[in-house]
């Protein structure tokens, strides 16, 4: 899922953000730790972030892949356009951000799932929580590796963005390896 860490030798390596369309392959791009460090900060400078960039990298050794080799891959950090086929070589793209929704109706369910698309963010019909829920399930504290929910919309409607928390620097929580749509930074209440 978008933001597990990745480690080595105990040391933070980055997150799983991008993976090959219907890819079977236990394969998926990492986003260096240090990038999305650097992502965080640029937006605190308030310098502006390249949109839709795609990019094609050579690799240092082929990759075999489905009996096939490829020396490069092309990398994108969008949500739509032409599906890639096999004759076009490796194409890695972000991870899709599922969204928990309640208290839609299917159609329109439906019609948020086609507006959502090109941001990378896929609706799924999510349950409701009971009104006795325990204190000690309430309030969980954020750990790397733990789920990272983003409400969205709270109310008679619930939208909530589910990543993975990659990892936590004081009041600064690291997630998903890729911009949660494009947006920037996030502040919630502590």
């Amino acid at each position: 899922m978008s933001g597990s860490p990745v480690y080595i030798e105990g040391k933070l390596l980055g997150a799983v953000a991008y993976a090959w369309p219907f890819g079977k392959e236990p394969i998926a791009g990492i986003t260096p730790f240090v990038q999305m460090r650097q992502y965080a900060e640029a937006y605190e400078k308030r310098e502006i972030a390249e949109k839709e960039t795609t990019k094609r990298i050579g690799l240092a050794e082929p990759w075999r892949i489905d009996g096939r080799s490829f020396d490069s891959v092309t990398v994108t950090d969008r949500f739509t356009g032409p599906e890639p086929k096999l004759e076009d070589g490796l194409w890695m793209m972000p991870l899709r951000t599922p969204l928990a929704v309640s208290g839609l109706s299917e159609r329109s369910l439906a019609v948020l799932k086609d507006t959502l698309a090109p941001y990378g963010l896929v609706p799924m019909q999510g349950g409701g929580v009971g009104g006795d829920v325990p204190d000690a399930e309430k309030n969980v504290a954020l750990q790397p590796g733990g789920v990272l929910s983003i409400g969205l919309i709270t109310g008679d409607f619930d939208m909530s963005g589910l990543g993975t928390t990659t990892h936590i620097d004081g009041k600064r929580v690291y997630g998903w390896g890729h911009p949660m749509m494009g947006l920037g930074a996030c502040d919630f209440p502590s």
